[in-house]
């Protein structure tokens, strides 16, 4: 998966003034607006400083009372460290890191287009690292998955076969498997050709998963086409030993 860009999760609205305001005037728009930071621009837009509640802060402890009507130019942090909007999340996250700064103004043309703040960040790693594991788990569902049928390929029976019988050996409790096949299948397709075949392999294979319980449904599974010829590997469920002879009296009445 790509690393989003700045421009993709930056804030477009930034909150901005000019040089010449009062600490009051940014202590009052930072409350205002429920914001950290205020980026002080020049009459062309760009950015000259950044004024965070921490140069307020400063700025009391420097000047005391007569701090409120000290000028941004005067505690603003400048130079600005400033990224382009085609600029990576990486590399912005690396910014901060090296600066030990929170959020950096985004530049295109030499004028303020937006804002991305180390929470920005934290935001849409979080998002991707979801979206990523969510297309991992639906890529492992197709590679486990027969397309046909819907039911749990070789390779995972196997695995999980080799989990369960050692669960079971472990525990020392009872496992028990169920086995069938599909009887006269071949005659079935040379009789009605594969597509209908196919559909009788599908409708077999929904009535296994609505007839087992869920806990007990990923195992089954459905055998592949060998010399242009489908059949069905024999179903495997994997039950408590106690409920195999119930759950095939069950199935097929």
């Amino acid at each position: 998966m790509a690393i989003p860009k700045v421009k993709d999760v930056m804030v477009r609205d930034v909150l901005k003034t000019d040089k010449n305001s009062t600490v009051l005037d940014i202590a009052r728009m930072l409350d205002r607006h429920k914001l950290g930071a205020v980026i002080i621009t020049d009459k062309n837009d760009f950015p000259e400083g950044i004024v965070s509640e921490r140069d307020i802060i400063r700025a009391i402890t420097a000047y005391g009372e007569k701090a409120v009507s000290v000028c941004a130019c005067n505690i603003m942090s400048s130079p600005v460290l400033s990224l382009g909007p085609d600029a990576d999340i990486e590399s912005a996250a690396s910014l901060m890191t090296e600066n030990r700064i929170r959020r950096i103004p985004i530049v295109d043309d030499n004028r303020l287009i937006g804002l991305i703040s180390y929470r920005d960040i934290t935001n849409a790693l979080r998002k991707s690292y979801f979206m990523l594991q969510e297309k991992t788990e639906i890529l492992e569902e197709k590679a486990n998955k027969d397309s046909l049928t819907g039911l749990y390929n070789k390779g995972y029976i196997v695995e999980q076969l080799k989990y369960h019988i050692s669960l079971a050996e472990r525990t020392r409790n009872p496992m028990a498997v169920i086995m069938l096949d599909i009887d006269y299948f071949k005659k079935i397709n040379d009789t009605h050709g594969h597509l209908c075949g196919d559909r009788i392999l599908k409708s077999i294979a929904d009535i296994l998963k609505e007839k087992s319980r869920a806990i007990n449904r990923g195992p089954i599974r459905r055998r592949g086409i060998h010399n242009n010829r489908a059949d069905f590997r024999p179903q495997i469920s994997l039950l408590p030993g106690g409920e195999a002879q119930g759950k095939r009296r069950g199935l097929f009445i």
